[in-house]
């Protein structure tokens, strides 16, 4: 049986949200009455990089020295150097739009998702070239989002299968090992997050205009996110318990 989760007494919640909105509008206040000290200007660096097709999603390595970006079917990587751009290479791999990139604050390689519901992993190689590893699909439609947590050795897939797919993740053997799946959306999975310390896991979904909050518990000795905390619609909210 899951275990219970008490949550916090309605009195308490409502002191909390009250405190909460009344330091926001402080800080608006304060904000918007402080004078700049000093005027910041921004130069427009002319280069322009024209593509037939729409860039879906772009992502720098840690460095800021790699960017890289979509165009629908085609990864492109790009050297960036103080505001200017080098195509270095076009990765063509996938079958279908790109939805989702995210890059690895630890080493040079980056996940994508795309429309064909696979999940790839690339990494920069000896010669410079970016290789690909195996494509890997659990989703039955196309993946929507990726997060990675702190220790980039776990990954949660969205998809528009309606479900989160959780990963573990090896990047140094360039392998996905998939774990189990989160099925209480209605609808496309469009957006996660995890809190700072990693305990909760945050999903919202699209026609179903949900948002789910899942608690990381125990389940047959092995920590997963399965303990729904609060199931929010709009105004709404509904709260499970184990």
């Amino acid at each position: 049986m899951s275990p219970r989760y008490p949550l916090f007494p309605q009195k308490l919640k409502t002191i909390l949200i009250r405190e909460t909105i009344d330091f926001i509008k402080n800080l608006i206040l304060n904000f918007s009455e402080k004078p700049f000290e000093e005027d910041v200007n921004l130069n427009l660096i002319d280069q322009s990089v024209n593509q037939e097709n729409q860039c879906q999603r772009i992502v720098f390595n840690s460095s800021g020295s790699i960017m890289v970006s979509t165009n629908e079917k085609i990864i492109k990587i790009w050297n960036f150097n103080n505001g200017k751009i080098e195509l270095l290479q076009n990765l063509e791999q996938h079958n279908g739009w790109f939805n989702c990139l995210i890059y690895s604050r630890l080493q040079d390689a980056f996940l994508s998702g795309s429309d064909d519901a696979t999940i790839r992993i690339w990494k920069l190689k000896n010669n410079n070239s970016w290789i690909s590893s195996l494509s890997y699909q659990q989703h039955t439609g196309r993946v929507q989002c990726l997060i990675l947590n702190q220790n980039e050795d776990q990954l949660f897939s969205g998809g528009q299968d309606n479900s989160i797919k959780v990963w573990q993740l090896d990047f140094s053997n360039d392998k996905l090992i998939y774990q189990y799946s989160l099925d209480k959306h209605k609808c496309f999975v469009l957006s996660l997050s995890l809190n700072q310390s990693e305990s909760l896991l945050v999903s919202c979904g699209d026609g179903d205009k949900e948002i789910i909050i899942w608690e990381r518990g125990i389940q047959n000795g092995v920590q997963i996110y399965c303990q729904i905390i609060q199931q929010l619609q709009w105004n709404q909210t509904k709260v499970y318990k184990g």
